[in-house]
């Protein structure tokens, strides 16, 4: 028997979905099952249950049924839910973080935002999570997409908190020099690393948010839930965009010592934020999905 897409090959096995021999090119194997790349690639590949009375059977094929990936995809759930919620508190964050509420802090270490600093370290945290999930997909599906989505998630997720930590040691910002008035500051001996931790932490959270709609696209027939991944996808790939194209500018303002640039930038926050939050919530379904029985 011949490959039915290579003539000259002799087949390796048999298509489960349509019957084509496939030679060793164009053999796929999920869950241990032969495939063709055409049914790959439209979403043919359903492994049958193993009984039709079973009492409960996974949504994912047997590669993530075990418990280290179950857990790993739990971990996802959590981390994507955390990071909708972390990137609407960043915004916030930014409108609220020079008030008068904060007068006793700005006096003590200068222009410190302890709420942002919140935001930002349940963003390393969510991230981190979320980072699990996708390794679980790498393991799974063999899939180097999956893994450097895991890997930049790992590394991606605690610039902007140890930026933001900085800012605690009061040698970020310090009073300028004869002026009275507590508003007056500007940058101390470590804004610069300050800064250059702010655009990396930027930069890098904007690649991860380009990777994650990778990642869904890249398995959706393989999750077999392919209209929420390509949602999720989609919105994902929105931000990352909006988080990545002003980003010269930020870094401009961020290296001028200008400590209020933030402002110009309040309604990218909010369209980020609002994008990101149903993107989130999506994917948290997704994955709940996958790791739960039907």
């Amino acid at each position: 028997m011949h490959c039915a897409i290579h003539p000259d090959c002799d087949a390796v096995g048999i298509c489960t979905s349509c019957g084509a021999g496939v030679c060793t090119a164009c053999r796929v194997t999920v869950a241990g099952l032969t495939y063709c790349h055409a049914c790959l690639e439209a979403g043919r590949c359903r492994p049958p249950s193993a009984t039709p009375n079973a009492k409960s059977t996974s949504l994912l094929p047997p590669e993530l049924t075990g418990s280290a990936d179950r857990t790993a995809l739990t971990l996802g759930v959590v981390g994507f839910l955390l990071f909708g919620v972390a990137t609407q508190l960043v915004w916030m964050a930014d409108v609220i973080g020079i008030d008068w509420w904060m007068l006793p802090l700005h006096e003590a270490f200068g222009l410190v935002n302890p709420f942002e600093t919140v935001a930002v370290v349940l963003i390393g945290v969510s991230v981190t999570l979320s980072g699990y999930a996708f390794a679980a997909y790498a393991r799974a599906f063999a899939s180097w997409i999956c893994r450097a989505t895991a890997v930049v998630s790992f590394l991606s997720a605690w610039w902007l908190p140890i930026a933001n930590f900085l800012q605690f040691t009061g040698l970020v910002w310090v009073p300028a020099p004869f002026f009275y008035d507590y508003n007056i500051w500007t940058s101390g001996p470590l804004y610069p690393l300050y800064s250059t931790l702010q655009v990396i932490g930027i930069t890098m959270l904007g690649v991860t948010l380009l990777l994650w709609p990778s990642a869904l696209v890249s398995t959706r027939h393989l999750l077999r839930q392919q209209h929420t991944a390509v949602a999720a996808a989609i919105l994902f790939a929105t931000a990352a965009h909006v988080v990545l194209l002003p980003l010269p500018f930020s870094a401009i303002f961020l290296f001028t010592h200008y400590p209020y640039f933030a402002y110009y930038f309040y309604p990218l926050f909010l369209i980020v934020a609002c994008l990101v939050e149903p993107a989130c919530i999506l994917s948290a379904i997704l994955l709940y999905r996958s790791r739960s029985p039907k």
